[in-house]
């Protein structure tokens, strides 16, 4: 069985104005992830309702655009 409390994958933030938003409730980020790492993404299924802890990192400096995703 997977280990559920921690879920590591590749994503992006897409190009599109609304997919960082802030309000008087917060913010939200929309993630795209690519096939390869449905696996974990899959994970935040059973995380849902949990408060989790974020980190943002870039993955690679030296490929600013590598958004090979197939979704």
């Amino acid at each position: 069985m997977a280990k559920l409390d921690k879920a590591t994958f590749s994503a992006f933030i897409p190009p599109l104005q609304s997919a960082i938003r802030t309000g008087g409730d917060g913010g939200r980020v929309t993630l795209e992830v690519p096939e390869t790492d449905m696996g974990e993404f899959a994970k935040l299924i059973a995380m849902r309702g949990q408060r989790l802890r974020v980190t943002v990192a870039i993955h690679n400096h030296d490929q600013t655009n590598d958004r090979k995703l197939h979704i």
